[in-house]
């Protein structure tokens, strides 16, 4: 677009997005889904004196030099079908919230459109959204992201679209904590950008 109107732009820029071209709406979908949490994030935070936004340059300080620099990853070993298989998270999202600058509380983030199943029953290697639940779990009782990214605690914030989907994820979440439930996932249903008239 930015080529159709005459626009010059370094070629560097659009190498990265011209490779995305395959991906189509659903790739561009997705990733303004994720400059829209970010921007409601900012927004919530800007009057809040006691709360300050870390960035993911921030949060990674103290992971190991070889995991700074790359996508944040979590890998976990997980049982699907009775049988024990590593597999991997890459969240949409990673922020950190300082609070009265003394404790720190770190978010992956997972915006889930309602595009892929809650759950697979056929082909389990496949992707779906509780494999991802139980990667992440695994991942926090295996303490992978102390390891892997030198942070002492994280919690998972899935946005999501409906109350029916946020109703399915905690059966799901029942299913993998055997009825325990746990206070490492927060489900949101997500809520569109007021819009700003000038």
């Amino acid at each position: 677009m930015l080529r159709q109107h005459g626009e010059e732009v370094r070629r560097r820029l659009l190498d990265g997005i011209d490779k995305e071209r395959g991906a189509g709406w659903r790739f561009i979908e997705h990733t303004v889904s994720i400059a829209e949490f970010w921007v409601s994030l900012e927004l919530a935070a800007r009057n809040r004196e006691d709360l300050r936004i870390m960035e993911r340059s921030e949060i990674l300080e103290d992971a190991p030099k070889s995991k700074r620099d790359r996508l944040v990853r979590l890998e976990a070993s997980i049982r699907i079908g009775g049988v024990l298989k590593r597999n991997s998270v890459v969240p949409d999202a990673l922020f950190g919230l300082r609070i009265n600058d003394e404790r720190e509380s770190f978010f992956m983030v997972e915006i889930d459109r309602g595009e892929m199943p809650v759950e697979r029953f056929k082909n389990t290697q496949r992707t779906y959204f509780s494999k991802k639940m139980l990667t992440y779990y695994e991942a926090n009782r295996q303490q992978r992201h102390v390891h892997d990214l030198g942070i002492d605690n994280f919690r998972v914030l899935t946005v999501t679209t409906d109350k029916r989907r946020v109703e399915k994820m905690l059966k799901v979440l029942d299913a993998i904590t055997e009825g325990r439930g746990s206070n490492m996932f927060l489900l949101l249903i997500r809520q569109p950008l007021p819009t700003v008239i000038l």
